[in-house]
């Protein structure tokens, strides 16, 4: 599938002194989260549902490769999931964490993934995107509107 561009692989990150499991699994992203839900028979997804999140992380996702393969960079994109449950969704480089969020309010809650992956491994940058209106701190936790973070990483300002 990754071979006739139907979906792409995102490799889990590895840290150099684990002192908890992670998952070595890759995850996959369908090409297109439209037609994956035409095919399990979605005809709309609510804000509020797992789906909805699915779909914005793959949006995401999807925004973040065009990015590399645009501008060449050769900052792999990974994530990062431990076998107790802390997970980050993205990882540029080894510098960069992002988690994403479909909520419109982001809180102490959301930024919580990002935190402990930095006591483990310290990422210069910790970055929450979501449905927000203005961008803001929680912490050490950039929060980022999507829109405003898209631009951000096309103008090359969160890399």
């Amino acid at each position: 599938m990754v071979d006739t561009l139907i979906a792409r692989l995102v490799e889990p990150f590895e840290l150099r002194h684990a002192t908890r499991k992670a998952v070595r699994r890759a995850r996959l992203y369908f090409f297109d989260i439209g037609v994956a839900n035409r095919l399990l028979g979605r005809k709309t997804l609510a804000a509020s549902t797992p789906e909805y999140g699915a779909a914005f992380e793959t949006y995401l996702a999807h925004e973040l490769h065009a990015w590399r393969d645009y501008t060449a960079s050769d900052e792999p994109i990974r994530y990062f999931r431990t076998q107790d449950g802390l997970e980050v969704d993205f990882i540029l480089g080894d510098h960069t964490a992002v988690e994403v969020k479909s909520t419109s309010l982001a809180n102490e809650k959301h930024a919580k993934p990002l935190l402990q992956l930095h006591a483990l491994h310290k990422v210069r940058r910790r970055l929450l995107v979501t449905r927000d209106r203005t961008r803001r701190k929680l912490g050490t936790v950039e929060v980022w509107p999507w829109r405003e973070s898209l631009a951000a990483l096309w103008d090359g300002a969160i890399v």
